[in-house]
C-alpha cells in the first residue's frame, strides 16, 4: 500500500532555509505549505508542482489496477545484480504477474527477461512498450513494472 508524504506528491523542493533556521536536518522535508499558493501551482500545468502531481495520481491509477499489486500477493526479490532493484510480485487470485525493475544507476543497464521471469517478453504498464524476450534497456534511474507479453 502506498505511503506518500505530502511534499512527495507536491513536488516540494528542499527546504535548506529552514534546516539553516532549525539546525534540524530533517526540516529539510519540512516547507511551510501556502495552499493559495499550492493550489496556484497545481492548476498551472507547466508547474513543477503540476507535473509531479500528475504522474504520482497516473502511477497510482495504474497501481491501483493491478491485482499484483495486492498487499497479499507474493513477492521475490530478483538478483539482477549490481545497480538494479528488481521485485517479481504474483496475485494468487488473479495469477497476474509484474517484474518491477528499477536501475538504480546513473548508466543506462539492460536487465534480461529471463532473469525477471518473462521469458515470452513484456509490456511496461506505465508506457505500454513492448519488449521482446532478451535484453530490456534502462535508461538511468528508469523504472519498468513489466508483465508478460500478450497479458
Amino acid at each position: 500500500i502506498p505511503g506518500l508524504y505530502i511534499h512527495s506528491l507536491l513536488g516540494s523542493r528542499n527546504y535548506a532555509e529552514g534546516v539553516r533556521q532549525t539546525g534540524r536536518a530533517r526540516t529539510i522535508n519540512r516547507e511551510p505549505l501556502d495552499a493559495a499558493r499550492v493550489e496556484a501551482e497545481l492548476g498551472d500545468p507547466e508547474s513543477l508542482r503540476s507535473r509531479v502531481f500528475r504522474g504520482l495520481m497516473q502511477l497510482l491509477e495504474i497501481r491501483s489496477q493491478q491485482s499484483a499489486f495486492h498487499p497479499d500477493a507474493d513477492q521475490k526479490v530478483l538478483d539482477l545484480g549490481p545497480g538494479f532493484f528488481a521485485l517479481r510480485r504474483r496475485y494468487t487470485g488473479t495469477g497476474q504477474v509484474i517484474a518491477a525493475v528499477y536501475n538504480v544507476r546513473n548508466e543506462r543497464q539492460a536487465a534480461t527477461t529471463e532473469l525477471l521471469g518473462l521469458r515470452g517478453g513484456a509490456r511496461d504498464l506505465v508506457s505500454g512498450q513492448a519488449f521482446a524476450a532478451g535484453s530490456i534497456p534502462l535508461e538511468p534511474y528508469e523504472f519498468l513494472w513489466l508483465t508478460p507479453a500478450g497479458s
